[in-house]
């Protein structure tokens, strides 16, 4: 009897050991691809020292990262809000997931839905560690530390994704480009005009999406360009709804979006929530991976700007009443270089969020800037009495041709996507700048005369 059970005994040790070593061996091959990466980037560095381009400022760095953390030199501060998960969110709406039937069919007539008859969508948050370090607060984001008390010039948002030409089923390059446009216009040709301007590009990338490989390369490639933060989210704000039944989503005259256009505006409030949590800016800039930034696009922007901040300022007597701020200034079409000051920024969140699932970002953003409509329970810049402009030659080169609307992708009405620099926005010729000619409640006078920007006179 005690041989049995020393048998039994010695079958369920082995079995058990099998079963750990099993294990261990499916999380090493899991995590090769991860290992491999932070073998030649662990977290806190100095990125000088595995600098692969040409070295223009070392000391600029955003902190120095050659002091490792610890007790003496820095304080962690615990965040009990701070998620970590790897995961999707997906949130509750107050109909299930699609709209109640007789809301839908009211609102194709008044194209407007109302916050109190809106889903409940509570976006998800996320509250990156902070490090103090000298009196000063830092947020974590991957290995780059990043100021919280100071007041950035210029924040750019950029979300990207791998992506795949339909035709050869090659991966799509397009962040490359866009990437050293910047990069040239920060560190090869810099114009006078950005010196000591404090800028911030977030390129972030998503958890649950097919590889994006470039990101990682150019994220090693630019790690010494202390403006470029490569950031991966712990989690994605997915699309909480269903298509609408009864809705042809194929249709080209159907206004309403579908999965991936949807998921493109639960990015952008998303990323722009946790910018509004975090960080403080002056102004803060859409674009996407492939909008490349033509030669003097930080130039003429900031040129632009400090032409409307002299507007809006004591100094300028001309200034009219019902002018009373600025709202937004756009630099191409579609998010591709949308401009807004902290407080659009808010007006432009609260409505995209109660708007999913209605109309696609590019739609949703004419409705913040341009309307007039007082029946709407929304606020809107036009309400605050702010003012939006549009530059009358397009800044940026829009080089990707395939929409996140992806059920017009095959549609001949919705083929003019590609531009180049200096394409004319004033005319109306692109349908979503055209708004802008529309909204002129006054002839308003130029700022400083600048008569690049529309509607002015």
């Amino acid at each position: 009897m005690s041989f049995a059970k020393g048998c039994l005994t010695y079958i369920l040790v082995s079995l058990l050991i099998l079963s750990l070593l099993l294990n261990f061996f499916l999380t090493i091959k899991h995590s090769r691809k991860e290992t491999k990466r932070a073998e030649s980037k662990p977290s806190f560095i100095d990125k000088s020292e595995n600098e692969t381009l040409p070295p223009s400022s070392r000391e600029e760095e955003l902190i120095d990262h050659s002091d490792k953390l610890s007790s003496s030199s820095a304080l962690l501060i615990n965040n009990t809000n701070n998620t970590t998960t790897n995961r999707t969110t997906k949130c509750p709406t107050r109909f299930g997931n699609f709209m109640k039937p007789e809301v839908f069919e009211q609102e194709k007539k008044r194209k407007r839905l109302p916050p109190n008859e809106s889903p409940i969508v509570t976006l998800p948050t996320f509250i990156p560690m902070e490090v103090k370090k000298d009196k000063k607060r830092y947020a974590i984001l991957n290995e780059y530390w990043i100021p919280k008390d100071e007041e950035f010039d210029l924040i750019v948002l950029m979300p990207t994704m791998a992506r795949k030409d339909n035709g050869t089923d090659t991966l799509l390059t397009y962040l490359n480009s866009t990437i050293y446009g910047y990069y040239h216009q920060l560190r090869v040709e810099p114009d006078p005009i950005i010196q000591g301007k404090k800028i911030l590009f977030i390129i972030q990338a998503f958890v649950n999406e097919m590889e994006h490989e470039l990101f990682y390369e150019l994220r090693e490639q630019y790690s010494h360009v202390k403006e470029f933060v490569f950031f991966v989210p712990p989690f994605r704000f997915t699309d909480p709804y269903r298509d609408v039944p009864k809705v042809n989503y194929r249709d080209p005259n159907n206004p309403y979006p579908g999965k991936m256009a949807r998921q493109q505006t639960c990015d952008i409030a998303f990323l722009t929530d946790f910018i509004l949590r975090n960080f403080k800016f002056k102004y803060l800039m859409y674009t996407e991976d492939d909008f490349v930034p033509c030669n003097n696009l930080l130039k003429t922007t900031f040129e632009t700007l400090n032409d409307i901040e002299w507007f809006y300022s004591e100094e300028n007597a001309d200034r009219q009443e019902f002018d009373k701020g600025f709202c937004s200034l756009k630099l191409a079409t579609g998010l591709g270089g949308l401009i807004l000051s902290p407080v659009s920024a808010e007006i432009f969140l609260k409505h995209i969020k109660d708007n999913i699932q209605l109309e696609p970002i590019d739609i949703l953003v004419i409705f913040v800037l341009y309307s007039r409509e007082m029946t709407s329970s929304y606020d809107t810049c036009v309400r605050r009495g702010l003012s939006s402009y549009v530059y009358r030659k397009s800044q940026l080169e829009h080089i990707g041709g395939i929409s996140n609307w992806v059920e017009r992708n095959n549609h001949s009405k919705f083929g003019n996507r590609l531009y180049s620099c200096g394409w004319g926005l004033e005319g109306g010729v692109l349908w979503d700048v055209g708004h802008a000619n529309k909204f002129n409640p006054t002839h308003r006078k130029c700022p400083r005369n600048n008569r690049k920007l529309v509607p002015c006179v």
